[in-house]
Parts: structure tokens; C-alpha cells; sequence
């Protein structure tokens, strides 16, 4: 995991390592930050309540890559690629997760959501780093649930009895196989994101 930062220090985002120079996160956690105030990416962090932690690493962001159709009003497309100042050393703590293949059926999977948000609705931020699991939902079933309009791409997920989600979009999610690989999806995850965040990093290889 990586938590996103203020200049002051303060957490406000998740995102995860997808190399050792990019950072995927949600664009609307920096659509309005990155001309503000300098944005940090810890890596390797635990406990932000601990100032002391050997083990995170802080980076600074030199180029910020939203989704070019991102919308902030219905966040289609919320998606963004994040470059570090410097290469991340991979270790324990620090490490890229794997990104899934064109077509991958989620129906009835097993997914982890992960991240410092809320434990309880309304609840403030846990300073330690938490998991959940929680089930994947059919898109049909998950349209006819909700108030508000799910887009055909969106991908739905959490307890059918409530209390097990996440508190924080933008805050990774894994899908769980049996040989206990994972593969990294965000939480409002869209076909032609993936499409565009595969496009995007390999541009960004191919320059490095």
C-alpha cells in the first residue's frame, strides 16, 4: 500500500505500487491537489500515528497522469497514474502488486479491500493499516441495489449484511485466486480505465 500525503504530512489517499516508478491511484484524490501543495507517496507504512517507522520510505510525485475522460461529478474513469522522484527499492515491506488480465471475470470472487479508512460509517481514519475481505457483486444485482446510478462498467463489491466495505474510494482492492496471487483493481474500476492504465505505464517504460 501507499498512503498519499500533504505537504503538512497528513493522510488524505491510498494508492499502490504498480512498478517502481508508478503509483495507481483514484484521480479524484489528486485532481485538485497537485497544484496546490506538494503531494508525497509513503511507501511501506503502517502505523501513521508513528513518525519513526524505519521501514516507509517517502517519494515525491514528478508527473501526474488522470484518466484523460475522467469526471469528477460521476467519477467515470477515476483512475490515475502517479511517478515517483526516484526508483523504489523493492524489500518486505515494499513490493508492486500484479495488474489483471483483459476480460478477467470477478463474478462471486473474494476480494481485500485495504487502506486507513474508516472502521465504522462516519468513523474517523484508522492510523493502522487494515483489511477486509469482501464478495464481489453481480453488476445487475448491484444496479438494483443502489439509489444511485451504477455505471455498466462499475465493479461492486461488500458485505450483503453491511459493515464490510470500504469507507474510502480510492482505496485498492485485490481479488484473492487459489494459489493466493492477487490481482489489483481500484474500487471504481471501468474496462477503458484498464485499457488506458495499461497504454499509460508502458508509455512511461518505454521512456525510462
Amino acid at each position: 500500500m501507499v498512503a498519499l500525503l500533504t505537504g503538512k504530512g497528513v493522510h488524505f489517499c491510498g494508492g499502490v505500487l504498480i512498478t517502481d516508478l508508478h503509483v495507481l491511484t483514484a484521480a479524484h484524490c489528486v485532481h485538485y491537489r497537485d497544484n496546490l501543495e506538494p503531494i508525497t507517496a509513503r511507501l511501506g507504512e503502517y502505523d501513521l500515528s508513528r513518525f519513526n517507522e524505519t521501514r516507509a520510505q517517502n517519494f515525491q510525485l514528478v508527473d501526474i497522469q488522470e484518466h484523460p475522460d475522467f469526471s469528477f461529478s460521476t467519477n467515470e474513469n477515476d483512475i490515475a497514474v502517479l511517478r515517483l522522484h526516484r526508483r523504489a527499492a523493492f524489500n518486505s515491506y515494499i513490493w508492486p502488486v500484479c495488474l489483471p488480465p483483459p476480460g478477467l471475470d470477478l463474478d462471486r470472487v473474494t476480494a481485500i479491500v485495504a487502506g486507513w479508512g474508516a472502521t465504522h460509517y462516519h468513523g474517523l481514519p484508522s492510523p493502522v493499516l487494515m483489511e477486509v475481505a469482501v464478495p464481489v457483486w453481480n453488476l445487475s444485482r448491484c444496479q438494483s441495489r443502489f439509489t444511485q446510478p451504477v455505471l455498466d462498467t462499475a465493479l461492486c463489491a461488500g458485505a450483503e449484511e453491511g459493515g464490510r466495505d470500504a469507507c474510502r474510494v480510492g482505496i485498492p482492492q485485490r481479488t484473492m485466486n487459489a494459489t493466493r496471487s492477487c490481482r489489483e483493481h481500484c474500487l471504481a474500476s471501468w474496462r477503458r480505465e484498464k485499457t488506458w492504465l495499461v497504454e499509460e505505464v508502458a508509455r512511461e517504460l518505454n521512456d525510462n
